[in-house]
């Protein structure tokens, strides 16, 4: 996973190969995101979960999430009185 800092956000980028949009499921739990679902692959279904820790101070009930081309975009937004990114 990549984690980039924006004006105003941070945005994190998954991929997830052999993997559809209703393959797998998205939660954010506290100060982490939990990806966890199946991709398929020659050999059949495999299945996959994933742990990220977030970056403090971002506003968990404002992300926002996009996949496209087997990448998952998640952007989150800063809280209040964080320094932005230089």
């Amino acid at each position: 996973a990549q984690i980039a800092a924006q004006l105003g956000a941070h945005l994190i980028k998954v991929k997830l190969p052999n993997t559809s949009k209703r393959d797998f499921v998205l939660r954010i739990l506290g100060n982490m995101v939990e990806i966890e679902g199946i991709s398929q692959h020659k050999e059949g279904l495999k299945g996959f979960h994933r742990k990220i820790d977030l970056p403090a101070n971002v506003r968990t009930d404002r992300a926002r999430a996009v996949f496209k081309n087997e990448v998952l975009k998640i952007k989150l937004p800063l809280g209040k009185n964080t320094p932005q990114p230089a």
